[in-house]
C-alpha cells in the first residue's frame, strides 16, 4: 500500500524541501519506489534533482492538477475516458530524477492557486491524481509555506504529516496553525491525515534546542503530534550539496570531499527515515 507523507509548516525556510529530498534519497537507496511532488512555487526542489519543471512538453503539477479538474467537469464519472485522460497527462509529468526516485516538477504560477483552484471540489484533485498511483511504495509532498488551496489538498490527499519547524517561536507557531488547520479538515470528514510527529531542525545554541524540545513535547502530549527523537544538525555541506543540485547523500558520493563535515547530518536523517518507518508501521497494526 502506498504512504503518502506531506511535509508542512506554513513558515518558510524551515527545511521542508530539504527534508523532502533527502527522505527520497534515502527510501530510493533502500529499493523503494519513490514519488516526490513539488507543490512549491518556488519550484527549489524541481531544481535540485534537475527535473525540467519549464518545458512544455512536461506537465508540471499544475498541468496535472488543472488537467483532471477539466475532466472531472467534462465527463461522466467512472468512465473510461476519464481514467484514459487522467493517465495520459499523469505518464507524461512523471520525470525519473539522479536521485532514484521519480518526481512531478512544480511550476512557478502554482502560486495563483487561488484563483485556479477556488472550486469547492477542488480540494479533492490532489487525491484523485495520487489514487492513480499504485505503484510507489512513498509519495513524499513538498508543500508551499502559505494558506493555500494547494496545502489543504495536500491534507486531503496524504496519510500522514511530517511537520517541521526551527527553535524559533515563528516556527513554532507555524506548527500550531498546521495542527489546527488538519483538526479543522478532520472534523468536517474531508481529510483522515494523521500527523506523524514534529521534526526539530537545523540547531546551533543546545539550550535553546532543549527548551525547544521541551515545548514540543507539551504541545505534543496534547495535540497527539509528539516530536521525533531525531533532531536534524546544522551543516554547511547540506547547502553545498543543494548548490551542486544533489541530495547530501549523492553529495557525499562526490569524489575529493571532506565526507565528516556531513556525516552528522547523513546519519540524522537517516535516523529519521526508520522513525518514520517505524511509527507508520504501528499506527498500521
Amino acid at each position: 500500500m502506498t504512504k503518502t507523507i506531506m511535509v508542512s509548516n506554513q513558515k518558510g525556510g524551515v527545511g521542508k524541501t530539504t527534508t523532502t529530498l533527502e527522505l527520497g534519497a534515502i527510501y530510493a537507496r533502500k529499493g523503494k519506489r519513490v514519488l516526490v511532488i513539488d507543490l512549491d512555487g518556488q519550484v527549489n526542489l524541481s531544481m535540485y534533482v534537475n527535473a525540467k519543471y519549464d518545458d512544455k512538453n512536461i506537465p508540471t503539477i499544475r498541468d496535472v492538477l488543472l488537467e483532471i479538474k477539466e475532466i472531472l467537469k467534462s465527463s461522466e464519472p467512472e468512465t473510461d475516458d476519464m481514467e484514459d485522460g487522467e493517465d495520459d497527462i499523469i505518464t507524461r509529468s512523471i520525470q525519473t530524477t539522479g536521485e532514484g526516485f521519480d518526481i512531478i516538477a512544480g511550476h512557478r504560477n502554482l502560486s495563483n492557486a487561488l484563483a485556479e483552484f477556488s472550486d469547492t471540489t477542488d480540494v479533492f484533485l490532489l487525491k484523485e491524481l495520487i489514487s492513480c498511483l499504485e505503484d510507489y511504495d512513498y509519495i513524499l509532498i513538498d508543500s508551499a509555506p502559505a494558506r493555500s488551496p494547494l496545502l489543504n489538498m495536500g491534507y486531503v490527499a496524504a496519510n500522514y504529516c511530517l511537520i517541521l519547524t526551527e527553535a524559533d517561536k515563528a516556527s513554532q507557531d507555524g506548527v500550531k496553525q498546521v495542527v489546527t488547520d488538519i483538526k479543522l479538515l478532520k472534523k468536517s470528514k474531508m481529510s483522515d491525515i494523521v500527523i506523524l510527529g514534529i521534526l526539530l531542525n537545523k540547531n546551533e545554541d543546545l539550550k535553546n534546542q532543549e527548551e525547544a524540545y521541551e515545548d514540543l513535547c507539551v504541545f505534543g502530549k496534547t495535540n497527539d503530534c509528539m516530536p521525533f527523537e531525531t533532531i536534524i544538525s546544522k551543516a554547511a555541506g547540506a547547502t553545498t550539496a543543494k548548490n551542486m543540485y544533489k541530495s547530501i547523500h549523492a553529495y557525499r558520493d562526490t569524489k575529493g570531499i571532506d565526507k565528516r563535515s556531513i556525516q552528522g547530518i547523513l546519519t540524522d536523517f537517516e535516523n529519521l527515515a526508520v522513525e518514520i518507518e517505524k511509527r507508520i508501521e504501528k499506527l498500521e497494526r
